[in-house]
């Protein structure tokens, strides 16, 4: 029997959402190679608890940074923006896969979940290249407090059959009504 990084689903939930940290839901500002602060992407907070209630929530993460741990850097940002418990499973960079080509890549079929039902929400291509089907690349988040991105993959989660709310938005509605909640943090 194969063995799989994940535990198996909960039953409440038809799809997974496997998101990254760095630079999808965070962005951190180092100074002499130390993290001095960390920003939160608007709209990360309203998603993780909002699509954490339709979805499985996954971070799938390669932080490592100021290690007493090997997550103690993306659990202590996790536990920050995640304050409602909504993600239910954390990856960290030893649970990431090395490519032939010495690449670091997420290899979503190690979490054991039927692929059909899995997204994977990454500012960076390279790593859903094993399964690009899986992938959603959103623009890297850098700090800017105006960012939207997340809202406006709203639409698109809203829209699977895993979701029981269907978009009916309109591309004349503002983005703070793609989620069910736009209130920032």
């Amino acid at each position: 029997m194969k063995k799989y990084l994940l535990p198996p689903i909960d039953q409440r939930f038809s799809y997974t959402i496997v998101l990254d940290l760095d630079e999808t839901l965070i962005h951190s500002k180092e100074k002499n190679g130390e993290t001095k602060e960390v920003l939160v992407r608007p709209y990360a907070r309203e998603f993780i608890k909002n699509f954490g209630k339709v979805f499985e929530l996954v971070v799938f993460t390669a932080a490592v940074k100021e290690v007493v741990s090997p997550h103690q850097y993306a659990d202590w940002i996790l536990d920050r923006i995640d304050e409602t418990g909504m993600i239910q499973h954390r990856l960290y960079r030893h649970h990431i896969s090395v490519n032939r080509d010495n690449t670091w890549i997420k290899d979503l079929s190690l979490l054991g979940r039927d692929l059909s039902k899995v997204i994977m929400i990454d500012d960076l291509q390279k790593n859903f290249q094993k399964q690009p089907d899986n992938g959603i690349q959103i623009k890297a988040f850098t700090g800017d407090g105006e960012d939207t991105a997340l809202l406006e993959l709203c639409p698109v989660l809203k829209g699977t059959r895993a979701s029981p709310q269907r978009s009916t938005t309109t591309k004349s509605k503002t983005s703070e009504s793609r989620c069910a909640s736009s209130e920032r943090r």
